[in-house]
Order: structure tokens, then sequence, then C-alpha cells
């Protein structure tokens, strides 16, 4: 069967209800405009639900299968009319693909309608803000991203959920404003989680000290955020801290904590990993041995 006929497969199972066969996910896979127009036309008249199940098949298998890329399809879907559908197709992208869909990106989490649609953009800047910062974008996209984000954060017309993300997603591009926004945000209650989040991703250790002294803090959101962001840093100097909320009572925490000691690696947090082996639940075994191997890749020189 030659391509064409397969994409024309593809084309007429998206009306049909179930799974998609693997041979046709692959058919839509790296669409070019003129196989696109076909499947638009196709797109405007499948159910909502229909679209829904689509993205969601797509984003899974483009997960599990790298050379697969669905970036095409996603910009149809980031025009649809109906809000949980862009929404879907937002969080739907890799990063890893390219930022093709940037520029709409930062359009839809200024301007769309539906808040949650401008939340979920947001948190989809997070990581081309972390490339950007890398260089792995064009100059002028680190300080575009962190004008836009900043912006974003400051605007307290806008609704809480955006703003808070624009904080966790600002964190990326350091700097004194940067800085400044993760102090205030820090010290209200709103805010304080995103801040913490911020923190751990600008590499910044001087962030340490504040937040292992939020360790025993009652709320396991908090402690839990704690751990996500001293893993993010990777400073030894935090692992006695994670390693003791290894032993939290909040399922969550612990597993955050686990998590973050296999960032943060060394002996120390080795030895924490391996008390955790002996836990009687088969989820920390499982964290603390996932752990482990992320602590020996990360120390293999011959690990690709």
């Amino acid at each position: 069967m030659s391509d064409e006929q397969l994409l024309a497969h593809a084309v007429d199972a998206l009306a049909q209800p179930g799974e998609l066969a693997p041979e046709l996910i692959g058919a839509l896979s790296h669409l070019v405009s003129t196989d696109l127009d076909a499947v638009g036309k196709a797109w405007g008249g499948l159910p909502v639900e229909r679209r829904l199940e689509i993205l969601t098949q797509l984003a899974r298998s483009e997960r599990q299968n790298p050379r697969q890329d669905f970036n095409a399809l996603y910009g149809v879907a980031l025009a649809d009319v109906e809000p949980r559908v862009r929404r879907l197709a937002i969080d739907s992208i890799v990063t890893e693909n390219g930022p093709i869909h940037l520029e709409r990106l930062t359009d839809l989490a200024v301007t769309d309608p539906d808040p949650y649609v401008r939340e979920a953009a947001v948190v989809r800047l997070g990581p081309f803000a972390l490339m950007a910062e890398l260089g792995d974008l064009p100059e002028p996209w680190s300080d575009r991203l962190r004008e836009l984000l900043l912006k974003v954060h400051n605007d307290e017309s806008a609704p809480i959920g955006v703003r808070r993300e624009a904080l966790a997603s600002v964190g990326y591009l350091d700097s004194l404003a940067v800085e400044r926004v993760i102090e205030v945000g820090f010290e209200e209650d709103a805010f304080q989680l995103w801040a913490m989040r911020a923190m751990g991703r600008t590499a910044n250790p001087d962030w340490l000290d504040t937040l292992m002294d939020e360790s025993g803090h009652p709320d396991p959101a908090v402690r839990q955020e704690v751990a996500r962001a001293c893993g993010e840093l990777a400073d030894e100097r935090a692992t006695e801290t994670v390693a003791e909320l290894v032993d939290d009572p909040e399922l969550e925490v612990r597993l955050a904590a686990i998590r973050a000691l296999g960032l943060i690696g060394g002996d120390e947090a080795r030895e924490a990993l391996i008390y955790a082996l002996e836990d009687d639940r088969p989820i920390i075994r499982e964290a603390a041995e996932n752990a482990l191997n992320e602590i020996e890749e990360d120390e293999d020189p011959l690990a690709l």
C-alpha cells in the first residue's frame, strides 16, 4: 500500500470509533501541507469527543515512538473552536520536536478567551523557556519569553491559575527581575508553591536555604515542592534534608524526595535510596530503584 493510500485510510478512520491502528497513526506523522488539507477537512466534521480521543492516541503514541511527529495535526487542533481540544493539543506538544508552535503558544497564553487554555499555554512555554536559556532557540526568544511570562504573572486581571504557572515557567529564565517576582511570590500564600517551583528551575543554589527551611512545613504540598525544587537544583547540600523526607507520612512527598535524590546523586543519596528499597510498598521500592538507576547512569562515563 502506498503512503497516499495509507493516509487516505487514516483520514477515513478518523471518523470511525475506537483506537486507530498503529500503521494509521504512523501515517498521520510528519504531515506536509498538501496532506494536511484532507486531514483538516475531516477533523472539522468530527464530534468533539472523537477529536479528544484522537489527540489522546496521538500524544501517547508520539511519546512511545520518538520518530513520530504530529505537530502539523496539533496545529489544526490549536485552532479548534472547542477549548478542551485546544487545551489537549497544547498538552500534547512534544518540546523536543521543535518550536514550530511557539509563536502560537505565546499568543494563546495572552489572548485565548478560555482561562484553562491560557494556563496550559503558559505551562507549555516552560520547557521552551528552558531551551531558550540553554541556547537551543534563537537568542531573541530568551528575552521575549521572559518579558511575556513576567507580564502575564504581573497582570492582576489575569486568572490566578495563569499567573501562577507564568511564575513557575519564568524560573527557567533567571534574572534580577525574575528573582524579584519569586521573592514576592514566595511571601504570598496564593503563589508560594509556584515560587518554590521557580526557585528549583533557576539552577541558582542561592535559593537552597530558603527551600530547605520549608522542609518541616505542616502542608504536605509545600514539603513535596521542597523535594522537587531541591532535586532540580541538584545540589548535594540538600541531600540530608531531602533524605529525611523519604520517611514523610505523605506518599507523594516520599515519592518526590526519592526522585529528587536520584537527581542530586552522591553517596549519601544512594544510601537513602538503598534504605527505601526495603519499604513495604512496591511503589516506593520501584521509585527507589529508578532513582538508583538514574544515579548510576549519571555517574557512568560510558553511559549514553
